[in-house]
């Protein structure tokens, strides 16, 4: 269903069964993309897409895969690449460097998916453990993951069994992943032995308990200190406009060489942070002349920039001084 935050309207449409047999879970919204994870999976090994972009052009749904249940990902604790078999697709986010995390839950797995759908796409692998799930992958299970962006805020956690939200407050949020998390004694186990909302290193895999004694935790997110509702909703009811041109400033952005861009590129990208672009069916957007300096030079010459890791972040901020005509 998609809502039109101006007008109320409601859209269904229908995705049916996918490849893989199952339906499908979350949705996200990153770079003027949609992602959806496709869960529940009947096949195994589970060879169809777990992750896919989705694309309504004309009231016609198209789906595209963008990782394959059985894609090949860096263990990102032995440095290894090994074929997955994502047997559970289920939350999914995109974290604050623009990539996609999505929980295989009964895997016992995080997906990291960077730049995904483009050539130069990464996949990376964590495997979950915990202390009181051991180290035996699968018996530490995630239901959603979040980041902390902010210093100060709320974690919001959703109780399914206790329909209850509960709010985690602390005096410093350190920039980290949190998750929802439900510990088993074996992978296929039918009840969990433990389940707290748990602090995630993405790094090492190991999950780190904060609030103990959940009963089925599911559903997260992060509210910083001092959003102002109504204007954030407000906002949000512009931002296609907003997310589908800074799509396209970012799949630009990524096809800079590392020694900076060639004359032809440099011209291309002068000519299009400088003039309106017209989005099909909305309105012209016109970019701030700090987005043309910035993406005219060279990724390994802007300083104190060293990657387009930092650079679109940095980007992403003068995206609120451009305006609508």
């Amino acid at each position: 269903m998609i809502i039109n935050l101006q007008t109320e309207q409601q859209t269904i449409y229908q995705l049916g069964t996918g490849p893989h047999g199952g339906g499908y879970d979350d949705i996200n919204f990153n770079n003027g993309m949609v992602y959806l994870s496709a869960s529940a999976p009947s096949i195994n090994p589970n060879t169809a897409p777990a992750i896919v972009s989705l694309n309504l052009a004309g009231g016609n749904v198209l789906l595209t895969g963008i990782l394959n249940g059985n894609a090949s990902a860096t263990n990102v604790i032995t440095g290894q690449t090994e074929t997955l078999n994502l047997q559970d697709p289920d939350s999914m986010i995109v974290d604050p460097l623009g990539e996609l995390v999505m929980t295989s839950q009964g895997d016992g797995e995080l997906i990291t998916v960077q730049k995904p759908g483009l050539n130069c796409q990464n996949v990376f692998v964590v495997p979950l453990t915990s202390q009181a799930g051991g180290s035996t992958i699968g018996n530490t299970q995630l239901n959603d993951t979040v980041f902390t962006n902010e210093s100060a805020g709320e974690l919001l956690v959703a109780d399914k069994d206790l329909n209850a939200i509960y709010a985690i407050t602390a005096p410093y949020f350190a920039a980290a992943a949190y998750s929802a998390v439900s510990v088993f004694t074996t992978p296929s186990a039918p009840s969990p032995i433990e389940s707290f909302v748990g602090q995630t290193n993405l790094t090492t895999g190991f999950v780190t308990p904060i609030v103990i004694g959940m009963s089925n935790p599911g559903g997260m997110a992060f509210i910083p200190s001092g959003v102002n509702l109504p204007n954030f909703i407000s906002a949000s009811a512009r931002s296609p406009y907003l997310v589908r041109a800074m799509g396209e400033l970012f799949r630009r952005l990524l096809a800079l060489p590392a020694a900076g861009a060639t004359p032809e590129t440099k011209k291309d990208l002068r000519s299009w942070g400088t003039n309106s672009h017209q989005l099909p069916g909305r309105k012209r957007v016109r970019r701030s002349p700090q987005i043309l300096e910035v993406v005219s030079g060279s990724r390994s010459s802007l300083s104190p920039l060293r990657s387009i890791r930092e650079l679109l972040p940095f980007t992403a901020v003068y995206a609120y001084s451009w305006w609508f005509e």
